[in-house]
């Protein structure tokens, strides 16, 4: 199986993001319920790898995520990034048929917020348990990187203690956030390695942060908010 390509993850992102704008622009109730659907069954597929993944880890010959893994992780996150930037493009533009999609994503809240927090709870676990059982190669990242053996302890257990968190009502926007820190400091050093170390690829290595972000926005705002996504930015 093909890793998904950096241009094989543009193509999902706007995917996601033309198909998520014309049914927002075409205001259909229908239309806006299957757009969330679609948004289920992709990460239900998605947390069914992870949480496989996860329990077969102790018994793997391999520690790497592996290339049916990570199209499993990438393609969901890569659709819904679309959705999330046509969205805040019509609300920054303050299109009145948005409301309707609004309304939708409200009455659908209780089955969105849900797989968005196991979705990110699934992916942080398996990132927190990955390192451990992978813990020299993961540990050499760190220092090359220029942090110390001690920091990638630290964030393992950030990771796997918000993981946690995520699944609970009264955490999980306050995990969101400090998992939204970490993704932005993944993204610093990737690009801090290219300038400094002329490690190659910071955007390609950059996307998989870059896409989670949107998922854990979306979850500290649905977290601590009543109405829909970013429905008042």
């Amino acid at each position: 199986m093909i890793v998904m390509s950096e241009q094989g993850i543009f193509i999902v992102v706007t995917a996601g993001f033309i198909l998520s704008l014309a049914i927002f622009m075409s205001a259909d109730l229908r239309l806006s319920g299957w757009l969330v659907r679609i948004v289920q069954f992709l990460f239900i597929v998605q947390i069914s790898c992870y949480l496989l993944r996860i329990g077969s880890l102790p018994f793997a010959k391999t520690r790497s995520l592996g290339r049916f893994l990570f199209n499993a992780y990438i393609i969901p996150y890569a659709f819904f990034t679309g959705i999330f930037l046509s969205y805040l493009m019509l609300k920054a533009g303050k299109i009145k048929r948005i409301r309707v999609t609004d309304n939708v994503l409200a009455d659908k809240k209780n089955a969105l917020t849900p797989i968005l927090k196991l979705s990110a709870a699934t992916v942080f676990l398996y990132s927190a348990c990955g390192s451990i059982f992978s813990y020299q190669r993961s540990v050499q990242f760190f220092t090359t990187s220029g942090y110390n053996e001690y920091f990638f302890i630290f964030i393992i257990v950030i990771e796997f203690s918000c993981a946690i968190a995520l699944l609970s009502k009264k955490t999980a926007s306050w995990a969101a956030l400090i998992l939204i820190v970490d993704m932005i400091g993944a993204v610093s050093t990737h690009y801090h390695n290219f300038f400094t170390k002329d490690l190659p690829h910071p955007l390609n290595n950059s996307i998989p942060a870059l896409t989670t972000l949107t998922v854990l926005i979306s979850i500290a705002y649905l977290s601590r908010q009543p109405r829909a996504l970013m429905a008042h930015i």
